[in-house]
């Protein structure tokens, strides 16, 4: 018995285009299975307090946006929508060898490794950082940054 007849057919039973469509289809099941299963869709963990960690960041900003470091007035916070606490807040700002900084406190999770996490993410200088405030979005480069226990 020949694998493929005089029509196409596999063993004579099924089209060998056919067959190729099950198997796109089985790839494209399995593809989006993965992509939709990922470990980031994993909510960080919450800030307990034997997790929580207070960290001092400066935030570069771009040039481009050099005029938000005077409108980042100290007492600005980003809010946890899961939680209701505040994640992020203004301490104020200043110049640095003419690049503008604005200075936060962030409330961070130290993970069980521990490195020091904010919003899922490592909190390292050379992060793209953005906090979202009731009145400011400020995205930027963290520049510095100094953990410290929280009481």
């Amino acid at each position: 018995m020949p694998l493929l007849d005089s029509q196409g057919r596999i063993f004579g039973k099924a089209n060998l285009f056919d067959l190729f469509l099950v198997v796109v289809l089985i790839a494209v099941v399995a593809l989006a299975y993965q992509r939709l299963t990922i470990d980031y869709r994993v909510a960080p963990p919450y800030a307990t307090g034997t997790l929580r960690v207070v960290v001092t960041v400066d935030l570069q900003l771009p040039e481009a946006h050099a005029w938000l470091a005077e409108e980042a007035l100290p007492g600005l916070t980003e809010i946890d929508p899961r939680s209701g606490e505040a994640r992020a807040e203004v301490l104020g700002h200043h110049m640095e060898d003419g690049i503008p900084l604005v200075s936060l406190k962030l409330f961070a999770v130290r993970d069980g490794a521990g490195r020091v996490l904010f919003e899922g993410s490592p909190l390292l200088p050379g992060r793209m950082l953005e906090i979202n405030t009731e009145s400011l979005i400020l995205e930027g480069v963290v520049r510095r940054m100094q953990p410290e226990e929280s009481p």
